[in-house]
């Protein structure tokens, strides 16, 4: 196989911030290990550990973006030199460049796997949320109880409050120590406690009475949302939240079954033989001990990376976020930092191949379900 290779090297700011940083997190470590050494080689060896995966990305970007008519796989990192003042990087970046050769018929057959009384499902869900719903009425004077939904802030120092992110628990119930630190506190008045060997302060910033009944045409206002007035709309709006997430998720399996399909089934990607080092880098990836994984896994990926360029399937930025505001909705807090991109990617990929096939396939099936179609 063809392959770059290149030596990258890091800014020195950047270089000099992540030893800080490292620096910073040592000494943390060390409150709770106090047998733990620091020395001027644990702090590089730390700060490469923290920044070695980021600049592997921000390589990979770069290769993909300077060379999009190729196949471009995770670079490897061949070796390193740190000092002090500098970091270098040596890579070996593995790319198919030949794809003309490579084709693919777009006429996938399989049907979109949905639920035949999925109608009647949708409304069972409906009838059930509205006779349960968990309402939040806001607390403003009386101190937290059992039960109560509050939003909290750890910080070690005040200056620190505004940059931490807080997170939402039950008060006495969560799985969590502020869960329990923060019964019988008053708003905004900070306690001080130990936090898992960090000394600071946990605050309520927001608390709310938990109480469950059924939400009827009296108390749908008390959600407080612009869009449901009255019963009938709030029902409309849950009807359509379920249904496009019920025909996202069938769009998305479905064009991974296609990929999957072509993966399997195209002769010239067959053909394909990957480099053992790639093979041996990515079969760390897997959690099964497959001897198959690292091989199938590389095809897949050069299938969807010549789908893309082949019937200009493009996942723009925008769908890329509106995909993370869905998956940040099931995670308390939010971690933007911590997100899976190449992951996230896919599936955008995988509803957009699927919704290509749907179209082209079977149209009636489109039509009846395109106004719960989320992307284009």
């Amino acid at each position: 196989m063809k392959f770059f290779s290149e030596t990258v090297k890091l800014e020195k700011n950047k270089w000099l911030e992540a030893q800080r940083d490292s620096l910073a997190a040592l000494e943390e470590i060390k409150k709770k290990q106090p047998s733990l050494t620091i020395n001027q080689s644990e702090i590089l060896d730390f700060a490469f550990m923290n920044l070695s995966l980021q600049m592997t990305d921000e390589h990979w970007k770069q290769k993909l973006d300077s060379n999009p008519n190729f196949v471009v796989y995770k670079p490897l990192l061949q070796n390193h030199k740190k000092t002090v003042d500098s970091l270098e990087v040596e890579y070996k970046t593995y790319y198919l460049d030949d794809l003309e050769k490579f084709s693919f018929d777009d006429s996938y057959k399989s049907e979109l796997k949905l639920e035949s009384n999925y109608e009647e499902l949708l409304q069972d869900y409906i009838e059930k949320f509205v006779q349960n719903y968990e309402f939040h009425l806001p607390k403003k004077d009386a101190p937290v109880a059992a039960g109560d939904y509050c939003k909290v802030v750890f910080y070690e120092k005040e200056e620190q409050k505004a940059s931490e992110r807080p997170v939402f628990v039950y008060a006495g119930k969560s799985k969590d120590q502020l869960a329990f630190e923060i019964l019988s506190l008053e708003l905004n008045k900070p306690k001080a406690i130990d936090f898992y060997g960090l000394k600071g302060y946990v605050e309520v910033l927001e608390a709310f009475e938990v109480k469950h009944m059924p939400i009827t045409e009296e108390n749908v206002k008390l959600l407080n949302l612009p869009f449901a007035q009255t019963l009938a709309d709030l029902k409309n709006v849950v009807y359509k939240q379920v249904r496009e997430n019920i025909v996202a998720n069938c769009l998305y399996y479905y064009g991974n079954d296609a990929l999957n399909f072509y993966t399997l089934n195209n002769k010239d990607i067959a053909k394909i033989e990957f480099e053992k080092d790639l093979e041996a880098a990515t079969s760390q990836m897997d959690q099964s001990k497959n001897p198959n994984f690292a091989n199938y896994t590389l095809k897949k990926f050069s299938v969807e990376v010549m789908l893309r360029q082949k019937w200009n399937i493009d996942v723009t930025e925008e769908e890329l976020h509106a995909e993370l505001q869905i998956v940040n909705s099931f995670i308390n807090p939010p971690k933007n930092s911590s997100v899976n991109w190449p992951r996230l990617y896919h599936v955008v990929f995988c509803k957009k191949l699927g919704l290509r096939l749907l179209k082209k396939n079977f149209p009636e099936v489109y039509n009846e379900h395109k106004e719960f179609v989320r992307i284009s």
